[in-house]
């Protein structure tokens, strides 16, 4: 397994899954959208990068899973997003990353 960012780490704990889940799921799957728009966020990673590192399948797919998070209605995924953004609050490194 490759090296993930200490956000990435953080945000795959906050979310409960394991590292090793980023391989099994699928490209798209919410989970993985929610950390690489986290990352996209909050850091300066680029899109090939994210999309190697999770098993995103084509960078360019990235801006569209991102914008899927981003825009989030009401639902099943917004409440994930701040579930992930309420989790990330616990780390006191969190301010330096949400700006």
């Amino acid at each position: 397994m490759k090296t993930r960012p200490r956000l990435i780490r953080k945000g795959i704990r906050v979310l409960g899954i394991g590292e090793d889940d980023l391989d099994r799921l699928p490209k798209g799957h919410e989970l993985k959208c929610l950390l690489v728009w986290l990352a996209h966020t909050h850091t300066t990673v680029n899109h090939s990068w994210l999309s190697e590192r999770l098993h995103m399948g084509y960078p360019t797919t990235v801006s569209t899973y991102i914008k899927s998070v981003r825009l989030a209605p009401p639902g099943p995924l917004l409440r994930l997003r701040n579930k992930l953004l309420r989790g990330m609050q616990r780390y006191e490194d969190w301010p330096e990353w949400h700006g």
